[in-house]
């Protein structure tokens, strides 16, 4: 679908600049710009919520040895990301992470009925 409204969009530039081959190719590297760059924020919020999943794996581990969740969590994110303090909230837990080449901050809550916005279902990072 991406390809499609690239090509779709490479028409309409062909057709407003004419045979102008130097605006054209202009036209084209801006796009490819701004496509990079969407790709780049894109990544780096698959990385918070991946670090949120793997982080859920780990107190869970830790919950089946202990029957508990811990807020003392030795848990390394991919570097770049930074993990808020985990908040200890009745019987689970709750973590924010943040990227600052991003605007985007990803939550997640997992054993309490309390979410911590943006996520709205337990065990299940969310980003906003």
């Amino acid at each position: 679908m991406k390809r499609t409204m690239m090509m779709i969009g490479a028409s309409l530039l062909v057709a407003a600049c004419g045979d102008r081959k130097s605006d054209i190719k202009k036209a084209f590297r801006e796009m490819a710009s701004e496509d990079a760059d969407s790709m780049k924020k894109l990544r780096y919020v698959a990385s918070m919520k991946s670090d949120l999943r793997n982080l859920v794996t780990a107190e869970e581990a830790y919950f089946a040895d202990h029957n508990k969740y811990t807020a003392n969590m030795t848990f390394t994110p991919t570097p770049g990301n930074s993990l808020s303090p985990i908040t200890l909230v009745g019987g689970g837990w709750t973590a924010t992470i943040q990227n600052p080449n991003t605007r985007q901050v990803c939550a997640i809550f997992v054993g309490t009925k309390t979410p911590i916005p943006p996520a709205t279902e337990e065990g299940v990072p969310a980003c906003r």
